[in-house]
């Protein structure tokens, strides 16, 4: 893990709602980023993922095999990874990722 990551506060947690709003598409992220933000925004930019990622990584990372699996994931594993039915349906234009996991 790399030295250079300002201020960074690690807590035991998959990813938190800002992680899932910065790899959405621009298009569907602007009004989640927006409101999550609303709120202690310096706390939420600082915390790190299970993986030690910032939320504004996923930013550079949109689009990418990683993230439209992480999506995928989000959308159709409970909370024990088990897989289930999608929670929501995809945005206009996405392609839906593999699970890996099957």
């Amino acid at each position: 893990m790399s030295n250079n990551k300002p201020n960074k506060q690690v807590k035991l947690c998959n990813r938190y709602p800002l992680h899932y709003a910065c790899a959405l598409p621009d298009d569907h992220s602007k009004a989640f980023v927006r409101l999550l933000l609303e709120k202690n925004p310096e706390d939420q930019e600082k915390t790190m993922d299970k993986d030690g990622v910032f939320p504004a990584e996923y930013l550079g990372k949109r689009g990418s095999p990683e993230i439209q699996q992480m999506l995928a994931d989000a959308r159709t594993l409970d909370a024990f990874g088990r897989e289930g039915p999608p929670l929501a349906t995809l945005p206009p234009g996405t392609t839906p990722a593999v699970n890996s996991h099957r």
